[in-house]
């Protein structure tokens, strides 16, 4: 009878064993079958012996064996290979190259684990490296198991690999078990750091691990520094004794309860701990794992209370508000003569009474949910304010601070009520309310900014025009100083600003430019006052803010149209005047020119006479056409045609260095109803001026548009009134002009010219013009930037209108 192979045999014997003996069965019954004929029947019965003993041996392990022939690129599996592969209980054979790409096995290797396994086989194969690889599989159903592969290599007696024989294990089982246990000990790891006690694992009395806490309780920056440590030099010398009974007891297996014992810390300071400590292995060793909970403070607090106690007997009688303490339910315990005293009764007789028998009927509903809460353990403490009804009836407002005491464990015991009789501070309260009400209205509806400073310079009210004018809402603001809220340079001058207020206790006022949310800069005027109180002592800052924009920008119109009025009605009637006088002796000169012989020197100076008689009289007629009394002949006129008609000359008058651009004609552009003679002086005059301002070249820009003004549009000339108006814009790329120039630009004789190089009167000139056409004119200017000139002509009236 073929042998038996029991299961306990195979487990006794190691895999390589089992690899050899398999690979032996193998060899002896492929020889068998080499050298034996089926019809010897001895040999029959041998080789199916060995087989059945190959076969038993197998079945009787879960490990799979498998025969790799290196030659002939063929690889046996036995059956146990179906059970870890999933791809069949079955024994098989199948081609296997180790250098094809396409190799199932290879394909079925974890992408992460298949270049270290081939690796490890190629490195046996070549150097004998031994073949223990651990690595993840596919299974049949696409899941990976983790597979043990062990092989050895068979060589032939040239040292050429011919064979492989190895076996495969299943460790999915252990490679879970380690994953577990190491999530385990990280998380017991993570629990022991975040511990608030002191974890502490010592071998033969001397600290072999521990965690961060212990080391910050004992004074110690780090762990290290603690392990190796004897645990019996960190122990009070006074608790040696009773620690070395209780290393003894450990020592035994027995597990010691919880003790109190004292810790020295490295700057010799002691702290309290209760410790408790089990048998514990460590590495293989046994050792103690010991836990200690710092209980310092709380024998600190125990005696701290022991002497409180006697202190609280001493205030809860001599305390000036009322103090009571009251069950859970709201029965009255103990009160205190200020309780009684307060509700007209004398000690003892509110000692049992329910609160709500002594509370104002309309009170009684809050006080009832509030003490119900807390009955149900759902709030620990309260305030409220409410009524109290005395013994004669009166009433009595007061404000409690109710807190529930509790044992050592936290359970409730009883209330502790705080009561202060606020009956005075209610009346005048409600006195006040009304004006406040008052008071608050007024604010609110004012059209300035007011907010309100106390002493420290910290914003108490602010209205709600200053939210919307300086964008920040009053939450923001109440309760900060203005260092919180602006710049330092700024902050730091308000600040001034209210100390030289409480300094002087006067009023100051001030104007100052101020930007608004909005991005637009406004003039206001700030009056700053000092606050009193009843008393008669300054108690804050109250400031307000008013907006006087639009009333200076009015101010500055009329000051500018007064001074140009003032101006033209000036220079009018002097023009007219010089303008007469010019006449007599442009007339007498003209006379004297004629009877005088030709050729004479005294003919010479007659006629340098009358040349400077008639600039004189171009004077006067510019100062005219500023003063707007000069004569004008308006007329239908097509604004691209004159600018077109014009284009040579202004070539000629710029230079070469200017480039003239004319921007294209516009196709439904309004004819205008003005002097044409007069509207080219005009053109002419505001392009030699652009070009002064360009001596380094530049490029001079016409354009011409309709516009039309209802009277509030943005950007509109002030004086300018509603209707449809032709735009003529001469823009150059210049020096530009400041702000200051600016504001004096249209005055006659004004200029920024060298002596000799202007008269000041171009400008003058089409500012009169435009204002005589019924039109008006407007200078936009940038230091560095250039200069736009804008002139608004009226648009001609339609066919059938009176001009």
């Amino acid at each position: 009878m073929a042998s038996k192979v029991s299961q306990g045999e195979l487990d006794r014997r190691s895999k390589t064993e089992l690899i050899d003996e398999i690979a032996d069965l193998r060899q002896q019954v492929a020889s068998l079958q080499r050298t034996q004929s089926q019809a010897d029947p001895e040999s029959e019965g041998v080789r199916a012996a060995i087989a059945e003993r190959l076969d038993l041996a197998l079945q009787a392990t879960d490990t799979a064996i498998w025969d790799w022939d290196i030659e002939k690129k063929l690889m046996w599996n036995s059956r146990g290979i179906g059970r870890l592969s999933g791809r069949g209980d079955v024994e098989f054979t199948q081609h296997f190259d180790l250098d094809d790409d396409a190799n199932p096995w290879v394909q079925r290797l974890h992408p992460d684990d298949r270049d270290a396994v081939v690796h490890s086989v190629r490195d046996h194969l070549e150097k004998d490296t031994p073949l223990e690889a651990e690595y993840r599989y596919r299974a049949g159903d696409d899941q990976y198991v983790w597979l043990r592969s062990v092989g050895r290599v068979i060589r032939a007696p040239d040292g050429r690999p011919i064979r492989m024989v190895g076996s495969d294990s299943d460790i999915t089982a252990r490679k879970e078990a380690e994953a577990v246990l190491r999530e385990r000990d990280a998380r017991h790891a993570t629990v022991a750091e975040l511990s608030q006690d002191l974890i502490w694992i010592f071998t033969d009395g001397v600290i072999v691990d521990c965690n961060k806490y212990a080391a910050d309780a004992l004074g110690l920056e780090t762990r290290e520094e603690l392990i190796g440590t004897s645990v019996l030099s960190l122990i009070h010398s006074e608790d040696h004794e009773f620690a070395q009974k209780r290393f003894a007891q450990l020592q035994q297996g027995m597990e010691t309860p919880a003790r109190e014992v004292r810790l020295l810390r490295r700057d010799g300071t002691v702290i309290t701990v209760e410790t408790k400590a089990c048998p514990y292995s460590f590495r293989g060793k046994p050792s103690v794992l010991a836990i200690a909970r710092d209980v310092s403070d709380t024998k600190r607090r125990e005696q701290l209370l022991r002497d409180s106690e006697v202190r609280f007997r001493a205030i809860f009688e001599g305390a000036a508000v009322g103090i009571a303490i009251a069950s859970l339910d709201g029965h009255v315990i103990r009160c205190n003569s200020a309780l009684t005293t307060m509700m007209g009764y004398t000690a003892g007789e509110l000692d049992g009474v329910p609160w709500s028998d002594y509370t104002h009927p309309d009170d009684n509903a809050e006080n009832k949910i509030l003490s119900d809460q807390v009955a149900r353990g759902e709030r620990s403490n309260f305030r409220m304010e409410k009524r109290f009804l005395r013994r004669d009836g009166d009433v009595v407002w007061a404000r409690l601070t109710v807190s529930v005491v509790g044992d050592e464990v936290e359970s409730p015991l009883f209330r502790v009520a705080m009561i202060e009789d606020i009956t005075e501070r209610k009346r005048v309260e409600e006195a006040l309310q009304g004006s406040e009400e008052r008071f608050r209205g007024l604010i609110e509806n004012s059209p300035a900014a007011i907010f309100l400073k106390d002493l420290d310079g910290r914003f108490q009210l602010v209205n709600s025009k200053f939210e919307d004018w300086y964008g920040v809402s009053s939450a923001k603001v109440i309760g900060k100083s203005s260092h919180d809220i602006y710049p330092e340079e700024f902050a730091d001058k308000y600040a001034a600003q209210d100390r030289e207020v409480i300094a002087t206790q006067a009023t100051c006022e001030r104007e100052a430019t101020i930007p608004f949310l909005d991005g637009t800069e406004h003039k206001i005027v700030i009056t700053k006052f000092p606050v009193w109180d009843g008393s008669g002592e300054i108690v804050g800052i109250g400031t307000i803010n008013s907006d006087v924009t639009a009333h200076r920008d009015a101010e500055e119109k009329l000051r500018q149209a007064q001074k140009m009025e003032a101006v033209g009605q000036l220079t009018g009637g002097i023009a007219h005047d010089f303008n007469n006088l010019l006449t007599v002796i442009l007339g007498n000169l003209e006379i004297i020119e004629c009877v005088m012989a030709a050729g004479g020197r005294e003919r010479d100076m007659v006629a340098r006479s009358i040349r400077a008689a008639e600039r004189g009289a171009e004077l006067t007629d510019r100062l005219l056409a500023f003063s707007r009394k000069q004569t004008l002949l308006p007329q239908i006129t097509k604004l691209d045609e004159l600018v077109a008609s014009m284009t040579d000359m202004l070539d000629r008058t710029l230079g070469e260095i200017v480039e003239l651009r004319i921007a294209r004609p516009h196709e439904t552009l309004w004819p205008c109803y003005v002097d044409a003679s007069q509207l080219e002086n005009a053109l002419l005059n505001m392009s030699i001026n652009a070009r002064d301002a360009m001596p380094h070249g530049g490029c001079l820009k016409i354009e011409t548009e309709n516009v039309q003004f209802d009277g509030a549009q943005e950007g509109a000339p002030t004086e300018l009134e509603a209707g449809q108006y032709v735009r003529l814009a001469v823009s150059d790329t210049g020096y530009g002009m400041s702000g200051e120039i600016l504001e004096r630009v249209f005055e006659p004789f004004f200029t920024t010219k060298e002596v000799g190089k202007g008269t000041g009167l171009g400008l003058s000139m089409v500012y009169g013009f435009a204002r005589q056409s019924g039109g008006d004119v407007q200078i936009f200017s940038e230091l560095g930037r250039g200069t736009s000139v804008n002139l608004y002509l009226p648009r001609a009236p339609v066919t059938g209108e009176t001009p």
